[in-house]
């Protein structure tokens, strides 16, 4: 009996492994966005990789907008002078904020 009750808690563990893949069927799907601030942000989905890759930066204080608005803080995210990777997550509606359309500037 000990043995059934220890084989029905190992495979519970186990199943509950699943359940996290199941949350976000994008784990494995990168969206990326380039400089006009996120041309092709609009598509991405909650769970995707972001990848955003400007050809410049033209204000230091971008990655971090990025990352404000657009990554989901219970996951890395990866910034470097060549751009920012993160797990998707629309933090905020950015368009109200003027993220989107004043990006560029």
């Amino acid at each position: 009996m000990k043995k059934y009750i220890f084989l029905v808690a190992i495979l519970g563990f186990t199943m509950s492994g699943c359940l996290d893949n199941a949350k976000s069927s994008y784990k494995n799907e990168v969206c990326v966005a380039s400089f006009e601030l996120l041309s092709g942000v609009s598509k991405c989905k909650d769970g995707q990789v972001l990848s955003f890759q400007p050809q410049r930066w033209g204000n230091e204080q971008l990655p971090i907008i990025v990352s404000t608005y657009y990554c989901d803080f219970n996951y890395p995210i990866v910034q470097n002078k060549a751009g920012v990777t993160c797990v998707y997550k629309r933090r905020f509606n950015a368009e109200e904020e003027g993220v989107e359309n004043n990006s560029s500037k």
